[in-house]
């Protein structure tokens, strides 16, 4: 089991600790490996959500789960989440907060912060800080976003910084995404996701580029609750089932 668990943290990225591998799994405005944050950004209902909880089943392999939450404001003026992967003799969490600020009409601002730490057996590491800064711009339709994602001034980084570019189409009930995401340490991924919505019901499609990496999630919802249901499949590591619930109040940010 120990082994898998290794195997799990090291095929996640080209790492030099397993810590900085299973960082990867990190929630909330951009992750290098994982498609949960592309998949928010495309799903139109996030828009409106004002406390999400995750659960996942990393590759179906067994002892290794993620759990991530996240709470936002009406406004989307300030948010908070948190996260925690579990493998056995391994044990991750980190917790960030941002607020985002008008710099005109159809541009704001989103800079946060938060802290990462990991348990390797018996021993404990310490808490690492890193901040974030994304800009976004959009019209009625098209969004555009761009920024650095976990930048740390630590000698001692224990996640690699992520740079981040995304392009949002949005009519009628659909979305389409493209990411593109590069980390200074050698890593590059591109991400494309299509959301659709027809009433009560919502399927978001994704594919990752670099190696194949496929995602479907279907999203049940009333006015104020959402449920999404979904598997990601891994040409080499395999499946990821996981199951996502939304709290649905307000509409979308100003």
């Amino acid at each position: 089991m120990i082994r898998k668990a290794a195997l799990l943290l090291l095929a996640i990225g080209p790492v030099a600790l397993p810590a900085e591998g299973a960082h990867e799994w990190r929630g909330a405005w951009a992750g290098l490996y994982p498609f949960a944050v592309a998949e928010t950004r495309a799903m139109i209902l996030a828009d409106s959500a004002r406390a999400v909880v995750g659960y996942s089943l990393p590759y179906e392999i067994p002892g290794i789960r993620f759990q991530r939450a996240h709470l936002r404001d009406r406004g989307g003026r300030w948010e908070m989440h948190g996260a925690v992967l579990e493998a056995p003799a391994y044990r991750e969490w980190h917790l960030g907060g941002a607020g985002r600020f008008r710099m005109g009409r159809q541009v704001r601002l989103l800079v946060g912060a938060r802290c990462f730490a990991a348990a390797v057996g018996a021993e404990d590491s310490a808490i690492h800080p890193a901040l974030s800064v994304i800009l976004t711009a959009r019209s009625r339709v098209f969004e555009l976003e761009a920024g650095i994602v976990d930048a740390s001034w630590s000698e001692e980084r224990v996640v690699a910084p992520v740079i981040l570019s995304r392009a949002i189409l949005s009519h009628d009930g659909r979305r389409l995404l493209l990411e593109r995401t590069v980390s200074p340490g050698g890593g590059s991924e591109t991400t494309l996701l299509l959301h659709l919505e027809h009433g009560a019901l919502a399927l978001t499609q994704g594919y990752r580029l670099g190696v194949g990496e496929a995602s479907v999630a279907l999203t049940m919802h009333t006015r104020r609750v959402g449920v999404t249901l979904g598997q990601r499949w891994h040409p080499v590591l395999g499946w990821t089932p996981r199951v996502t619930l939304l709290w649905l109040r307000g509409g979308a940010l100003p």
